[in-house]
């Protein structure tokens, strides 16, 4: 007669399963290390991030390619410019370095490619500042300036920066100047 060991109240375990056999994504440890920072500053575009960290070297990669590449203004931005109420504020401006270009400066809620172009740079500027959105009340009451360099002597000219502006009225408890 043989006697069996298993007992009848006891469920059957599952086989192990080595972990590199199981169907979880791999993930990346990152580390502090004190004599060595994993943030890292571009000096292209001065954005900074976890060096290691993918999801954060590919917004830089990409936020870095926008930066050097910057943005044109061409014909097509001067076609819709008359629509789109946007008129130049200084034409001919010359820099210290010889360089030349104009102020242009229209409503930031303008639609349109300008429109476009311009959330593209807001994008570009809320990522290097680490900051939220600008609201749409903050939009219908700001006006955006763009300082546009000549490229290469011909009619298209990128953007060198950029500007919102909105008129602030003077605080209720503010008392008017004395006389």
């Amino acid at each position: 007669m043989t006697r069996s060991c298993s007992h009848p109240s006891r469920k059957r375990l599952a086989p192990y399963k080595h972990p590199r056999h199981s169907n979880q994504r791999t993930l990346t440890q990152l580390h502090f290390a004190l004599d060595s920072s994993v943030l890292k500053t571009c000096s292209l575009c001065s954005l900074s991030y976890t060096k290691g960290a993918p999801d954060d070297e590919t917004l830089h990669r990409s936020h870095c390619g926008r930066v050097q590449r910057g943005m044109e203004w061409g014909k097509d931005e001067e076609r819709e410019a008359l629509k789109a109420s946007v008129h130049e504020v200084a034409a001919t401006l010359k820099l210290r370095d010889g360089t030349k270009g104009r102020i242009v400066c229209f409503p930031a809620t303008v639609g349109g490619k300008i429109g476009t172009k311009l959330a593209h740079l807001l994008d570009t500027i809320n990522l290097a500042l680490a900051s939220p959105p600008l609201t749409e009340s903050t939009l219908k009451s700001s006006k955006a300036y763009l300082f546009l360099l000549l490229h290469h002597q011909i009619l298209t000219e990128k953007r060198s920066w950029a500007a919102l502006s909105r008129s602030v009225s003077p605080p209720p408890w503010l008392s008017p100047p004395l006389k």
